[in-house]
């Protein structure tokens, strides 16, 4: 049975958007509520993510998408920032464990099991996250940054540096500001509640200013939305150029011959199906919101949302995907993908021209001639037109979660496809990683979340088992690849250490068998064509902080006031021909 927390998810992705060939806003149907994306935007040393939906243990990575129910837990020496949108982030010193419990904007929440997180919010058109400890609740109502820790003891440590929190506990509420450390101790049904000094600033609240005042400066680029994450990256790993066609657009500095969604891997996100991840650093913004398009000038170029939308859609890649079956290039059955260009419509989920959906036994769809080839997908994408635009995988490798792409020519269109419903392709444990890399090390995660403090959140979100996601997905895929290689032969991700909960799920080799879906289910709609992987570098390793002296007491930081969003010059971006 379908759980209602990934029914709910689904019909938001229909409703709200999603990836060409993948997931697409339909348009029609009621809104959903939305279930929240966070990004790994920083981390110094290593970290490890346990997803909720397998309790599959997997190595963090920049750019890496995290849901609710997942786990995040850092090693000794190390730090990671998590980034909600543009203006709130969630920070991580050694050995923290944390569980998301919800990402929806509306209402964030995580759980503190261990360590020390401090909560940062730029600016109040954000919403930072309540943080649940053993023993109490913080929820922060303004600007500031907020630490709080957790010891051995599971005593909790509560430091408002700058803002004011409302406290939480089952005997009332009240008002935390600078100035003093409040303690709790003891059960959460009566908790002891105490105040100390403040605890001195370190290495760690140098870390979070310094981060707070680069993040601020980055809040002043007029030409992107303050909800987005990951405005920092764009002044560091590019430059903002005034196109001919479209305006204002951002070029990446990366070297000749590259090109959107070529640097990368594709992963399983329970509600969103296959989702990019960018081994760039700048890989999270441009990859999850926007088009791409070609400039002779510039190169390629990211066509940014409008810096007025409120909260522009989060989706899991922006790309349209197609099949290719061409025995001279050595790939019999392969999967292919090229980003959209500006305007260019989502593939609407499940569906295709006439109202079917993928069939690898309908011949119909399939342009077999050279010529015809090339212009069936040049006339549906835009970017087809330019060499090195395309990327190909064998659906084998996309399968076992090898994406080490080759580059399509413009001629090597032949025996071609759009992918208009399911990608046909059912993910396997080797897609719940974010890369070929091992995780490194297991963690074993603290008793406290399965205390029923933390287990019986009635907001916790309960993702569909990957196993059920699996079977779901096969009732809608014709899987037209070969049979799956031997288990042994397979990568897959190393079976957690849990000691709280129940064994994961065992998958099995097999694909399990279809099973029959009514037709006004969500799931009937679940299956537009994933975004297409790719993967030619590593995502790069952070060296861990060095200590330093911390600042003296009662002497924090300065930190710079957030800036304004100033408008775009002439008030619009995109002024060229193909402009709406």
């Amino acid at each position: 049975m379908i759980c209602s927390s990934f029914v709910r998810r689904l019909v938001s992705v229909i409703a709200l958007g999603g990836v060409a060939a993948l997931i697409a806003p339909t348009s029609a149907g009621a809104s959903s509520p939305n279930p929240g994306v966070a990004r790994i935007s920083l981390i110094q040393g290593y970290a490890t993510i346990v997803r909720g939906d397998s309790q599959a243990q997997v190595a963090a990575t920049v750019n890496a998408p995290l849901l609710g129910a997942d786990y995040l837990s850092t090693a000794p020496n190390s730090r990671v920032e998590v980034q909600f949108d543009g203006t709130s982030m969630l920070r991580l010193d050694g050995n923290a464990q944390i569980r998301f419990v919800s990402l929806d904007p509306s209402s964030r929440e995580v759980q503190l099991a261990q360590g020390t997180i401090e909560a940062s919010q730029l600016r109040n058109d954000g919403a930072a996250p309540q943080i649940d400890t053993p023993s109490i609740a913080l929820r922060p109502d303004t600007t500031g940054d907020y630490r709080v820790s957790v010891d051995q003891n599971g005593t909790t440590y509560v430091t408002v540096r700058a803002g004011r929190a409302e406290l939480l506990t089952p005997q009332g509420s009240q008002i935390v500001t600078p100035g003093q450390t409040l303690v709790a101790s003891g059960s959460a049904s009566n908790p002891s509640i105490d105040y100390q000094d403040a605890i001195a600033y370190d290495g760690f609240d140098q870390f979070n200013q310094d981060r707070d005042n680069e993040v601020s400066v980055a809040l002043n680029d007029p030409y992107l939305p303050a909800a987005i994450a990951g405005s920092t990256d764009f002044a560091a790993y590019g430059n903002w150029v005034s196109t001919p066609t479209y305006g204002e657009a951002w070029v990446p500095n990366e070297p000749a011959g590259w090109s959107p969604y070529s640097n990368g891997t594709w992963t399983w996100e329970d509600g969103y199906g296959w989702t990019w991840v960018g081994y760039e650093p700048w890989g999270w913004a441009p990859y999850h919101y926007g088009r791409w398009f070609y400039d002779a000038s510039d190169g390629w170029c990211w066509y940014p949302p409008s810096p007025y939308a409120a909260a522009p859609t989060w989706s899991p890649a922006l790309v349209g995907f197609f099949t290719v079956g061409d025995v001279s290039i050595g790939i019999s059955f392969g999967i292919a993908w090229v980003p959209l260009a500006p305007f260019e419509a989502y593939t609407p989920w499940g569906s295709n021209d006439n109202g079917n959906g993928w069939n690898p036994n309908d011949a119909s769809g399939w342009n077999n001639a050279d010529q015809g080839g090339r212009r069936y997908i040049q006339s549906r994408y835009r970017n087809a037109s330019h060499d090195g635009a395309i990327n190909l995988v064998s659906s084998a490798n996309f399968r076992d979660g090898h994406f080490q792409p080759r580059r399509l020519p413009i001629g090597g269109l032949r025996s071609v496809q759009i992918v208009r419903g399911a990608l046909p392709i059912v993910p396997t444990t080797a897609n719940l990683g974010f890369g070929n890399v091992a995780p490194v090390r297991q963690v074993n995660l603290a008793n406290t979340f399965a205390q029923r403090r933390f287990a019986a959140n009635a907001s916790l979100a309960h993702p569909v088992p990957f196993a059920e996601q699996r079977a779901t997905m096969n009732s809608f895929v014709h899987d037209a690849m070969p049979a799956p290689r031997p288990a042994s032969q397979a990568p897959s991700v190393a079976a957690p250490r849990v000691q709280f909960s129940a064994p994961a799920p065992r998958i099995q080799s097999a694909v399990p068998a279809p099973r029959t879906i009514a037709p006004s289910s969500p799931w009937a709609r679940f299956g537009q064509s994933p975004p297409p992987q790719q993967q030619y570098r590593q995502p790069q390793t952070y060296v861990p902080p060095q200590p330093g002296n911390p600042p003296t007491r009662g002497n924090p930081p300065t930190r710079a006031n957030p800036p304004r969003n100033n408008p775009p010059p002439n008030g619009r971006r995109c002024t060229g021909p193909l402009c709406p």
